[in-house]
Formats: C-alpha cells, structure tokens, sequence
C-alpha cells in the first residue's frame, strides 16, 4: 500500500492546479456537506470561533455561515488555488494540517473536517490535537473514507493478485478509541 508522506507533495499539487474547477466535480463532497449541515444544525454548536480544515474552495464554509447568522467560518488549506476560490473576504490561512493547526487556534466553538483527514500523515495523532483546541462543549465533526472503504477496489486487487494502490486511510475503531480517552 502507498502511504500518505509518499503522497503529500504530489496530492497538494494536483489540489492546486485542480482548484479552478474542483466546484464542477466535487459531487461526493458537496452531497456530505449538506448532511453535515443537517447534522450541526441539530448539535447547535455554540457561537465562537468554527474552524473548517481542508476547506479547498468554501463550499461547505459558505454553507454554514449561509444557515447560521452572524458566523464567520475561518477557513484553512495547504493549496493557495484552493483558498483563492473562496468567496471573497473570507478568513482563509494557508498552512500545513500535517504540522499541526496554527498555535493561535484554541478555543472552537466548533472544527469540521470533510474529506481532508485521510490525506494527512499519521491522521489519527492530529485527532487528538484537534479535540484538545476546543472549548468546552465545543464539536469536533471530522468526515473521512476510513480503512473499510472501497472493498470492491481491495477484493478486485485480491482476486486478481495485484496490489492494491490505494492510500493506508485511518481505522475507525482506532480514532473511537483516541476519542474515548477524552
């Protein structure tokens, strides 16, 4: 299997040169991020300071401070191309979610995640760290394909004895665990 460090420079790449139409292709993305808001609305995340990491060009940022007065979604992204496809006067920062988020992030109301997590070295330790930047009652939504994804890519690689070229994606039962220790 392929690991994500081998993939980083290589993957953020494609991002950037990808940005100007990603908008017309990102279907699966765009579906997830209407049921992610269906499901923040129903938490009622307290006002403060919401964090969308891996926010590529907005779209599931514009949809939250469309539905939700007076929130300004801080977005955050590797790809610069990415973050130039947001809507102008958003808070964006370009920055490496494999260093860490950036230190003055620490008290979110709420940190989304969608379809990014996957793509970062070791993703489970960066869990651990984006749990602990929130307030109290603060949400951590973090939405990814895990290691039981695709069965019908790995089965097909089994059965006809060649390897299966997807990337190592996070375990699920692995971050459970991560968040139980909270």
């Amino acid at each position: 299997m392929m690991t994500n460090k081998y993939w980083n420079k290589k993957i953020n790449n494609n991002f950037n040169n990808a940005a100007h139409c990603y908008s017309k292709y990102s279907l699966v993305q765009k579906y997830f991020a209407n049921k992610l808001l269906i499901i923040i609305k129903e938490l009622e995340p307290q006002i403060g300071e919401w964090i969308d990491l891996g926010a590529g060009t907005g779209y599931l940022a514009d949809l939250l401070e469309k539905n939700f007065m007076n929130i300004n979604v801080i977005r955050i992204d590797l790809s610069p191309n990415m973050l130039k496809e947001n809507k102008k006067n958003s808070q964006t920062i370009l920055w490496d979610l494999n260093i860490d988020l950036p230190p003055y992030i620490n008290n979110a109301s709420l940190i989304i995640s969608s379809f990014c997590f996957h793509w970062l070295n070791e993703p489970e330790k960066k869990l651990r760290k984006w749990y602990d930047r929130l307030v109290p009652g603060g949400f951590l939504i973090v939405l990814f394909p895990n290691n039981e994804s695709f069965p019908e890519w790995k089965d097909t690689c089994k059965k006809n004895n060649i390897e299966y070229s997807g990337l190592s994606l996070p375990c699920t039962n692995t971050l459970k665990k991560i968040c139980k220790r909270k």
